[in-house]
């Protein structure tokens, strides 16, 4: 049987939950005092399921950019191509009805987890509806529509510090995301460290 899976002795009843999709053929034999019957093969086959998304909220809005974030909860057992529309008018659950969209994160088989899009190019005092779909062999789930409305003035990058990792007693890997931008030129981030902790409004 496929992994997460088991026969009832008694009632012969195959249950349980798995991830391990394909077809699995299975031999099924049933004996008493009288003998053991010629074996039969039964073939299973396991499909994927749709995916599950979920927590879609805008992280930083701006006035020609914005970041969106969302949650993977599950693949259905195959992980699926994500993809964020948006535009000035809702969309809703058609692909055509949108004015743009983006592929997150790479965009094809992505596992259960947190996930962000970056938007620009947007006009500033407008509002926009957005939406995240997830994709896979099985079908396309959304998220419920949400909306943002961008600033009426270009704004500074938005960015974060990431948690540090590998630390140890001479070394640490430490990095920064940059959440949006507003404007067509990228722009340049630095990380500033050291042993006193300094207002980021002064200049080093």
């Amino acid at each position: 049987l496929p992994s997460g899976m088991t026969v009832n002795p008694t009632t012969g009843v195959i249950s349980g939950d798995t991830t391990a999709l394909g077809d699995h053929s299975v031999t099924i034999t049933s004996s008493n005092l009288s003998g053991t019957s010629v074996p039969q093969t039964l073939v299973l086959t396991v499909l994927p399921g749709v995916p599950t998304l979920a927590g879609l909220n805008t992280g930083a809005v701006g006035g020609t950019s914005a970041a969106v974030d969302f949650t993977l909860v599950d693949t259905g057992g195959d992980n699926p191509e994500l993809t964020l529309f948006y535009g000035t008018t809702d969309g809703n659950q058609t692909l055509a009805n949108w004015d743009a969209n983006v592929t997150v994160a790479g965009g094809t088989q992505q596992g259960a987890g947190d996930f962000s899009a970056s938007l620009s190019g947007l006009g500033t005092s407008t509002k926009y509806f957005f939406s995240a779909r997830a994709a896979n062999s099985a079908g396309a789930a959304w998220t419920e529509d949400r909306n943002f409305t961008t600033n009426a003035v270009i704004g500074p990058p938005v960015v974060v510090t990431n948690p540090p990792d590998s630390i140890t007693t001479t070394g640490a890997n430490v990095a920064g995301s940059l959440l949006s931008f507003d404007g067509i030129d990228q722009p340049a981030v630095t990380l500033y460290y050291g042993d006193e902790d300094y207002d980021p409004a002064v200049a080093i």
